[in-house]
């Protein structure tokens, strides 16, 4: 999965979650930024990152996500790799 097809997803989770209304997140945007977030919405939003991309996510690393960046960076991280044979 590239860092592009993250975006993807991770944009329809947060329309999804926020409401259309919401801006297109990029590397730079801070999570806290976001119109409406608070603790609630981080947890609905880690929930359904960790459904759509098949991760599991620990509340100590949820904590140190600040932008889009490190949650995107987590994702790939942990994503399953496709070994190709």
């Amino acid at each position: 999965m590239t860092r592009e097809q993250a975006y993807i997803i991770i944009n329809d989770i947060v329309r999804d979650v926020l409401g259309d209304e919401v801006p297109i997140v990029a590397d730079g945007t801070r999570t806290g930024d976001l119109q409406g977030w608070d603790s609630l919405v981080q947890i609905n939003l880690m929930a359904a990152v960790e459904i759509r991309f098949g991760v599991e996510i620990r509340c100590s690393e949820a904590d140190e996500i600040v932008t889009f960046a490190d949650l995107v960076d987590l994702i790939l991280e942990k994503s399953p790799k496709l070994v190709l044979a």
